[in-house]
């Protein structure tokens, strides 16, 4: 999944989670979001955007242990900007079943936190 993503020379954030990131003896998967930028994804083209979302969303394509979900995000001041569903995806995978503070891991893919400037 990384090395598609870096192919594709786009700046963009996996947060992941799952019971390989806790002390489980045996995890048994991995969850997670690709974060990237509407703009971004958009510069694409169509057909490529069209197979990351049937790939990453909700799709078993790289793992059949790898959840993949996708989130978006717009502008500021963008009427899209309130879907964006960051801050369901950093509840989904920040909290624990008794809502407790537990983190997840993000990789950032791309050009860092570079592109929060260009589109900010």
């Amino acid at each position: 999944l990384v090395k598609d993503l870096r192919a594709l020379n786009i700046c963009c954030e996996l947060w992941i989670d799952g019971s390989f990131l806790t002390e489980k003896s045996v995890p048994n998967d991995i969850d997670l979001t690709l974060v990237v930028h509407q703009k971004i994804f958009e510069m694409l083209g169509e057909k490529t955007c069209d197979e990351m979302v049937r790939a990453l969303n909700g799709g078993k394509v790289y793992s059949p242990l790898l959840d993949t979900y996708m989130c978006f995000q717009f502008d500021y001041g963008d009427p899209r900007s309130g879907a964006s569903g960051e801050s369901y995806w950093a509840r989904q995978w920040g909290l624990d079943r008794e809502n407790f503070l537990k983190g997840f891991a993000v990789i950032r893919i791309g050009e860092g936190d570079v592109w929060h400037r260009l589109f900010a």
